[in-house]
Order: structure tokens, then sequence, then C-alpha cells
């Protein structure tokens, strides 16, 4: 059983993987449980990313030309975590089963959110077991896993500072134990919001799930997690009225959480 307390610890657990061996991945698949929330989802703002940075301006993808685009991110949405669900994800590994052309290279698992008010030891070392199987099977299938940090808890109009450090140690360790690079949307969260404290990164109507610009907060640390780009000048901010000032703190914190996390 693990023990949860060294979880609590204002000292952080350091990611043993830092970096994709592939450093350019054009295939992914992202295992989520969460969609409209995310403001058109982070795997479609993902997407016009990668095909900004790459100076190819696109309004949005034909459902017929998905096949054969060299950068695409797959999408498996859930309305409970995909692990505890549907427990053998092979074939959604599997470049037939999304009728691609290239094979998947990249999983990405979207956290459930283990807040240290509610959570039990048992539950911890359930999914750290689930976990472990999903990114064994990933490898078993040549896919690379990566799984996503969660932010800590906003109660009350205040962000909760002991998940902060209960969240990230927890999901590095995850990501330890299963040899999966983690991506610290929680660390570029954390940041932000103490540079910015009068700027919301989430919805005011549930405080759980981001709102524009906390959208493109995480979708930004995800492309520099993957790809160890620096984002800023790249113009994407979808159809939203976002400030340059804005988007380029977004962009900067996004990438000087990657810089710091796996430093």
């Amino acid at each position: 059983m693990t023990d949860i307390q060294k979880y609590f610890n204002n000292s952080f657990i350091q990611p043993k993987i830092k970096q994709l061996g592939n450093k350019h991945p054009k295939q992914f698949v992202f295992f989520a449980n969460s969609h409209i929330y995310y403001n058109n989802s982070v795997h479609n703002h993902l997407n016009f990313v990668i095909y900004s940075w790459l100076g190819k301006k696109i309004k949005y993808i034909k459902d017929e030309d998905k096949k054969n685009l060299e950068y695409f991110i797959n999408s498996a949405f859930y309305n409970r975590q995909p692990i505890t669900v549907f427990g053998d994800i092979t074939d959604r590994l599997k470049k037939e089963f999304w009728n691609r052309v290239s094979p998947i290279e990249v999983a990405m698992f979207q956290c459930t959110y283990l807040y240290h008010s509610t959570i039990r030891n048992s539950q911890i070392q359930e999914h750290i077991e689930y976990y472990t199987k999903a990114f064994n099977t990933c490898r078993d299938n040549n896919v690379v896993p990566t799984v996503m940090m969660p932010t800590e808890k906003l109660v009350d109009g205040k962000w909760v500072e002991k998940d902060y450090y209960y969240l990230r140690n927890l999901f590095t360790d995850i990501g330890n134990k299963g040899d999966a690079l983690v991506i610290p949307v929680g660390v570029a969260y954390h940041n932000f919001r103490k540079k910015y404290p009068d700027t919301p990164l989430l919805n005011d109507w549930d405080n759980n799930h981001p709102n524009q610009l906390g959208t493109l907060l995480t979708t930004y640390t995800i492309f520099s997690a993957y790809y160890n780009v620096d984002p800023t000048g790249i113009d994407y901010r979808y159809n939203w009225d976002i400030s340059d000032e804005q988007l380029n703190a977004i962009q900067t914190e996004a990438y000087n959480a990657c810089t710091e996390y796996y430093t």
C-alpha cells in the first residue's frame, strides 16, 4: 500500500522521464473524460497550435482529411475515467481503430481529480495500478504513455495550496512508477495564478473546468512538453477575444512550467 504522506511534502518528487524519445511526434490518441467543458476540447486546440507552429493557417479540419494528416490527435472521450471503465485500451492504440494511415505514437491520459480532502489511501493505490497497467499496454503497442498533471482546487474563490504539492507529487510518482512523461499543467496553473492573481483560469459557473485562457494554457503546456519548443510567438488563440499580452503570458508560463518541472 502506498504511503500517501510522502505526497504532502513541500519538497517535490522529481520526474524520471523528462522528454519524449521522439521529439517530433505526429500521431496521438487522447483519453479524456471531458469534452465541451474544455471549450471545444484540448485535443482540437493542440491540433491547431501544431499547425500554426508549422506555419499552416487552417480554420478547421475536414473529416475526410483527418485520415491522411501528418499531425493529428485522435480523441476518445468517456463520461468517467477511461482506464477504470474500459480496462483494455489495446484497440484504441492501433491505427486501424481510428482508420489512420500512420501508427499512433503517443497516448495522453487526462487525469482524474484526486483531491487530498476526499481521497483515500486505497483509491490512490487503485489509480496507480490503473495507470501503470495502461502505460504498460501503451508500450506493448509501441505507443509512448503520457499523463496530464491536474491543477489545485478552487474553493470559495481561493486556491487550495495544499493540493498543489499533493497533486504535483502524486502524479509525478504515478508517472515515475509507470515510466510515463508527466505534463506539468498543474505547475503552469499554479505559477500563472501566482503571477496574475486577478486573471481567472477557471469557469466561474463550476470553478473546476478551464475558461478560455485556462484552455489555452493547458494546450500550450502540452505542446511545450511534447516538442520542447518555446511557443511564444505562435499566433493561435482560436476565435476568442484574447489580447497579444494575454497570449504571450499564457505561452510564457506554459514553457516556463515545463522548464521548471523537467530541470
